[in-house]
């Protein structure tokens, strides 16, 4: 059995940077889909996480933050991305996990 993970994005703009929130977040889907934070989410395996998102993130303590965001050069928006085990993960998988996704 593999574990697996939930992925969530923020997109923040300008003016949403101005008033200290995001523009929109939710879950991230596979191929690019976002939705609202009330809908369901996604299930990802490791390596769907690693060739969809790469391997820059940062860990946060119960989960992993990517360490930039995709920039959309045209707009100005910026979009990062989270990556979250399951609450029951043990501590030698997420340190795994970590070395994986933050390059230790």
């Amino acid at each position: 059995m593999s574990i697996t993970f939930r992925v969530t994005y923020e997109t923040t703009t300008e003016e949403s940077a101005e008033q200290g929130e995001c523009a929109e977040s939710g879950w991230y889907h596979q191929g690019g889909w976002t939705f609202p934070a009330d809908d369901e989410p996604s299930v990802w395996t490791l390596r769907e996480v690693v060739q969809t998102l790469g391997r820059s993130f940062e860990d946060v303590g119960n989960w992993f933050s990517s360490r930039d965001g995709d920039e959309n050069y045209r707009t100005g928006e910026v979009t990062s991305y989270a990556v979250h085990p399951p609450r029951n993960i043990t501590g030698a998988s997420y340190r795994r996990v970590c070395r994986i996704l933050c390059g230790r």
